[in-house]
């Protein structure tokens, strides 16, 4: 019982992460599915994840934009004092003053500028951040693999917690009654006044039992609430059955069936590309770049609607731009970008390294758990079977109360172990389908 307990209280302290539920659900029922569908559609966390999906192609948008022309228009009214004097001879050799105005009031323009080349430069921004894209969405999944390995834990939590409260309350019953037959015999002198008090103790000692277990069952259910972000009085009967999780995969093909199909390992790989691209971004320093620029002016003096008193002039370029010396600025990015290219491609490899590792241990630990729930699956069928025989024995009165007693605790302790092993079983084939990639397959909503 104690490890049973100590499985189910492992889950809530992921619970505890969320941020507070902010919804209240009517009362109704919620089968497993419903529950991890709720919480991938609400759940903070993934609502974190998929803005930040929508902030990265944003990126992409903003990237593409050194493809295209940018145009600009400006105007201007000119405040300044604009009249000059100029001094000419006049008639008879005296000067005369003349006031001219070389500038006009007002001036309106239009520039356009068009990348041709820039080394590389807007390409590999705007691969960056389509990489960038990329390693949004595969965080998005990873996040929802493994909520939905939580909302499993927790609700196998809730089914396990249930039927454990079911065969303390049947143990509390039976013992209640063999209490019951023991103090009738021993009012008949049949049994000794020791047998009552062992009878009573075993109905005392199985209470505490009872009481773990339904707070189990509501730690599990509040945990689960706070994943699916409902208040937690909200009235939800989690319907299901704790039974065998079907999952088989060839060990074989598992870790390569990972490398293919978990999210970090694209993340990995994207990250490996911007590295590889960063360096191609960074060696465009040392390359020209050429742009096509025009501009249209007009200036008048009156502020009208009328062609007639504006000015217009028009001017194209073909302008050539080449950093010949930085300082060796761009020297030190490429040997910065060439860096990260190194250092990514050795996370990918460790990644690869850990991700076998994680695979294999999980396909260990869910052979494992079959291996002990079948076991367990015959020690309940056995202990049964001895209490059913230790139970003829005693109302024959060849068997002492102690070893009904003994009998009954072994047979409650069986299916307590059995209820152990099938939740242990149901969460290591869950987390080996997390292990492998597959898991959120089974329940992912688009």
């Amino acid at each position: 019982m104690k490890r049973l307990a100590l499985l189910f209280l492992l889950g809530p302290a992921w619970a505890a992460l969320c941020l507070a539920p902010v919804s209240h659900a009517a009362a109704g029922e919620m089968t497993l599915d419903e529950c991890v569908s709720r919480a991938l559609e609400v759940n903070p966390r993934v609502l974190d994840k998929a803005e930040g999906v929508t902030k990265a192609a944003g990126g992409i948008e903003e990237a593409r934009s050194g493809f295209l022309p940018h145009v600009g228009i400006s105007g201007l009214y000119n405040f300044a004092e604009k009249t000059q004097t100029v001094q000419f001879p006049g008639p008879g050799g005296q000067p005369q003053d003349f006031e001219l105005d070389f500038t006009l009031d007002y001036a309106l323009s239009a520039t356009l500028t068009q990348p041709i080349y820039t080394g590389g430069a807007v390409s590999s921004s705007y691969k960056i951040s389509k990489y960038a894209r990329d390693i949004a969405e595969a965080d998005l999944e990873t996040t929802r693999s493994n909520l939905t390995l939580a909302v499993l834990v927790q609700f196998y939590g809730v089914l396990a917690a249930r039927e454990a409260i079911v065969v303390a309350e049947e143990a509390i019953q039976n013992a209640e009654e063999h209490y019951g037959v023991t103090q009738a015999r021993y009012n008949a002198g049949e049994v000794s006044e020791y047998d009552v008090m062992r009878a009573e103790v075993a109905v005392v000692n199985l209470r505490p039992g009872l009481i773990r277990a339904r707070n189990l069952l509501e730690v599990s259910e509040l945990a689960l609430k706070n994943y699916m972000m409902l208040e937690p009085d909200t009235d939800i009967d989690f319907v299901g059955v704790l039974e065998e999780m079907d999952y088989e995969v060839d060990p074989g093909e598992a870790v390569k069936v990972a490398f293919e199909r978990r999210p970090e390992m694209r993340i990995g790989g994207k990250r490996a590309e911007i590295a590889h691209e960063s360096v191609t971004l960074a060696k465009s320093g040392w390359r020209p770049a050429f742009a096509i620029q025009g501009s249209y002016d007009i200036r008048s003096n009156q502020l009208t609607f009328g062609r007639d008193a504006w000015q217009d002039s028009y001017a194209g370029y073909l302008v050539l731009s080449w950093s010949v010396f930085d300082g060796l600025r761009t020297k030190a990015q490429v040997s910065q970008a060439h860096s990260e290219v190194r250092q990514a491609d050795i996370a990918v490899e460790d990644l690869k390294r850990s991700i076998d590792l994680e695979v294999r241990a999980a396909l260990l630990d869910a052979e494992a758990a079959r291996e002990t729930l079948r076991s367990q699956q015959k020690n309940v069928d056995t202990a049964e079977r001895g209490l059913a025989i230790i139970n003829e024995r005693y109302a024959s009165g060849v068997a002492t109360s102690l070893e009904v007693i003994d009998a009954r605790l072994a047979f409650i302790t069986a299916q307590q172990n059995r209820i152990s092993a099938l939740f242990d079983f149901n969460v290591s084939t869950a987390r080996l389908m997390r292990a492998v990639g597959v898991l959120l397959r089974e329940y992912q909503q688009e």
